[in-house]
């Protein structure tokens, strides 16, 4: 498992100042450091989610895409379910070229098609890397085991009992 940190600069802990769009953004950095050079995004369908989800694909994915000269994202909606996550891989090995980096709302779509791509034969990190959001800890026991934004919750904690 590789645990990215999210932070807003070395020594500034105060995660609150970490946007969603810095999430998205960071998400696709750390798959194009990787060589991976067609994004896809999965996006949730909890409406309660939608608010937070789309400044990380509008505004950060999607934006760190443009920057990087790379496609705009191929997104497709997840709702955990085998039938939406078999949907989604298979679209995105369809599309030329096929998406070889995903960036998932969070750790818990990230798994679902972690399981989804295995099912279609595709081999990640090799063939398509995934990466969510939020570290959660049935990441680490993933095979193999996913690739996530850590926000330390030490850190928000701190700042949000000394007063913001």
């Amino acid at each position: 498992m590789v645990s990215v940190a999210v932070r807003d600069g070395p020594n500034d802990p105060r995660l609150l100042g970490v946007t969603d769009e810095r999430i998205g953004r960071i998400q696709v950095e750390h798959l194009a450091a990787g060589g991976r050079t067609r994004i896809g995004y999965a996006h949730p369908t909890d409406q309660r989610l939608l608010s937070f989800a789309r400044p990380r694909l509008l505004r950060g994915a999607q934006q760190a895409c443009a920057e990087l000269g790379l496609e705009s994202p191929v997104v497709r909606t997840i709702d955990l379910t085998l039938e939406s996550t078999r949907r989604a891989v298979e679209d995105w090995h369809a599309v030329d070229p096929p998406v070889d980096g995903v960036c998932a709302y969070n750790d818990e779509v990230a798994i679902a098609l972690l399981a989804a791509l295995r099912r279609n034969g595709q081999a990640v990190p090799d063939d398509v890397a995934v990466i969510g959001v939020h570290n959660i800890p049935l990441a680490q026991v993933c095979d193999p085991p996913l690739t996530s934004l850590n926000a330390d919750a030490r850190a928000l904690a701190r700042y949000l009992t000394e007063g913001c």
